[in-house]
């Protein structure tokens, strides 16, 4: 073994061959890194689409609720049960305020003037 690191020729081809293998560990690690980086952003895009889901189902179930279905039917088609009787409410509009404008207020002999 002692015999083949004398010749200097094949010391540096097994020296160029550590060196390639390392470069190509290293581009393996990098690799490796990329992938898992990627992996968790996946799973956190996988956990927010089911957590919409979810809401989607709660959504879902609540509009096809019997109570839900009954609401919209008197609400906004107006539809009643036999005997009922609906009475529809104008919506009242706040009304703002409108001071007057200030007049200006005249002296006394003004006001004579203004008399005659």
């Amino acid at each position: 073994m002692q015999r083949i690191f004398d010749h200097r020729l094949i010391a540096f081809f097994i020296t160029i061959v550590v060196i390639i293998f390392l470069f190509s560990l290293r581009k393996t690690r990098l690799k490796s890194d990329s992938s898992t980086q990627i992996l968790k952003q996946k799973q956190q895009s996988v956990a927010q689409l089911k957590k919409d889901l979810e809401e989607i189902r709660q959504r879902n179930a609540k509009f096809k609720s019997d109570f839900y279905q009954e609401k919209i039917i008197r609400n906004e088609l107006l539809m009643q049960r036999p005997g009922e009787i609906i009475m529809q409410l104008p919506i009242e509009e706040k009304q703002t305020l409108i001071s007057p404008t200030p007049t200006p207020e005249l002296k006394n002999f003004q006001k004579w003037l203004n008399l005659f």
